[in-house]
């Protein structure tokens, strides 16, 4: 980091958002830039940026930089990205093993979001388990990542992760099942 970053960064911390505002205007055009080339989605670029930035504003007195701040916050940027592929990836995992199949040709493409919700909301609410229907809501429907549901219900992280996986195991099963009766 050289000197005026270190001055910079130095302020931020002591909470100066006039040198946040610097240190904002310098670097956002080229981590917008970075967040679209890898995306490529104008929205999403945009919101990558703005969850580093808020970040970095959240946890200012708690981040220690030991390498430059644009190395930082390019790191930032390719985190929130490896991040909203890992849930997309993860919510299409869940949406195929729901156990209400789309019959039509289009699939899942034709439905409303607000009746495929409330599919995946009557099949978590079937599931026994009450941290396991708790878990999977955070999660899945309201896209919170394990560690943010492992902190709003007081468990461990590999709880988290457990209940998830026993959730859509459960629920896969139960799509195998409604699909071989359906069928009958």
């Amino acid at each position: 980091m050289n000197y005026n970053e270190r001055e910079l960064f130095a302020r931020i911390k002591q909470d100066d958002q006039t040198a946040f505002t610097v240190i904002y205007n310098h670097y956002q055009p080229m981590l917008h830039l970075e967040a679209y080339h890898k995306i490529l989605q104008q929205q999403e670029a945009e919101d990558i940026v703005q969850e580093v930035f808020a970040s970095l504003w959240k946890r200012r007195a708690d981040i220690d930089i030991n390498t430059s701040l644009k190395g930082f916050l390019y790191k930032a940027v390719h985190f929130q990205f490896t991040t909203r592929i890992r849930k997309k990836q993860s919510n299409k995992k869940f949406l195929a093993a729901t156990p209400f199949p789309v019959t039509d040709e289009t699939g899942y493409q034709s439905l409303e979001k607000k009746e495929l919700n409330h599919q995946l909301q009557m099949a978590i609410n079937n599931l026994s388990s009450d941290t396991c229907r708790k878990v999977l809501k955070l999660t899945y429907l309201q896209q919170k990542s394990h560690k943010e549901t492992a902190a709003e219900l007081n468990v461990q992280l590999h709880t988290v992760k457990s209940q998830a996986s026993r959730g859509i195991k459960h629920l896969t099963r139960m799509n195998r099942r409604h699909r071989v009766l359906s069928h009958c």
